[in-house]
């Protein structure tokens, strides 16, 4: 937008009167002084504006996009880098993914796959269990998925293995994004490709069905990730309902989750610092609380069956 100083003011720099309308940037006054466009009547020569002027505005506007483009120049990373964490990227994907395959097809089944093989079938039938194997810890949220599993592709341990291989490749995908978060997101490619594919005995263990870890390694990633997330502003109900539900689910699964429960608090802690928004924490903590009450609910299931079976 331009404005228009009447004929005859004087210039605030030169202490003259202008011969014209006197045209000024809006944003560049301290760098522009004036552009004389001069009495268009009374001086045909007058219709340009005086080149001193033009080079005090030209400098002005271009300088903040030169310093843009030096900005982008410097920040700009070489192809050849982007081409190297790709291949490094894809190359930990496929080997982490043969791995496990190669594990899976080479390993014998054992009494753990077995007992959760047998839950899930159960599952399958309308027969449903808190815990695992008559013991006060070890939720069956993993065998459940198993038994979904079951329904659509057969009752196998390959399935069962598979659904847990599943499970850590989810684990790899929220390191990820937790990664995100705190580091570039080349550094932060590499780390889930390096949970995905490191160390051997991880690759291992990660496709044996043990009946609540995988699970249990899920939902304490997601507390980490909820939480930054809360820590960055995204405050929706949704996740404060994710929050609790994982939560819940988690200690529900194994106690293990305390493991994740420590950094999660302290991230929360961060958050109510940072933004001390009461009636946001209230309402969000009340939805946490609902979306954990279905793992405190199995627990105290589980606990009053464990409870009915030892009493005399």
């Amino acid at each position: 937008m331009v404005r228009h100083a009447r004929p005859g003011g004087r210039s605030r720099r030169e202490g003259r009167p202008a011969s014209g309308p006197l045209w000024r940037v809006p944003g560049h006054e301290g760098l522009i002084s004036h552009v004389d466009v001069g009495n268009r009547a009374s001086d045909p020569r007058s219709h340009c504006p005086r080149p001193s002027s033009l080079i005090r505005m030209s400098t002005s506007v271009l300088a903040p996009t030169r310093a843009v483009g030096h900005a982008h120049s410097q920040n700009r990373v070489p192809p050849s880098v982007n081409i190297t964490v790709a291949v490094v990227a894809i190359g930990a994907g496929s080997v982490g993914l043969f791995s496990r395959l190669w594990f899976i097809f080479h390993t014998p089944t054992n009494s753990d796959l077995a007992n959760v093989g047998l839950i899930a079938q159960n599952a399958l039938h309308g027969h449903f269990t808190a815990f695992y194997g008559g013991q006060a810890y070890g939720g069956t949220a993993e065998p459940y998925l198993i038994a979904l599993a079951f329904l659509v592709f057969g009752q196998t341990g390959v399935v069962a293995e598979l659904v847990v291989g599943a499970l850590t490749a989810a684990a790899a995908i929220l390191t990820w994004r937790i990664a995100l978060r705190l580091v570039s997101p080349k550094v932060a490619l590499l780390a889930g490709a390096l949970v995905w594919t490191a160390p051997a005995v991880a690759i291992r263990d990660s496709v044996r069905v043990f009946g609540f870890r995988g699970v249990t390694l899920v939902c304490g990633l997601g507390l980490i990730l909820v939480a930054l997330q809360l820590l960055d502003g995204q405050r929706g109900l949704a996740r404060f309902a994710a929050l609790g539900l994982l939560a819940g689910v988690g200690w529900w699964s194994s106690p293990e989750i305390v493991y994740y429960a420590i950094p999660t608090v302290l991230l929360l802690g961060a958050a109510v610092v940072r933004s001390p928004g009461w009636r946001t924490w209230w309402s969000g903590g009340l939805v946490a609380m609902g979306g954990g009450a279905g793992g405190n609910n199995a627990v105290d299931l589980g606990q009053r069956r464990l409870w009915i079976r030892i009493a005399p």
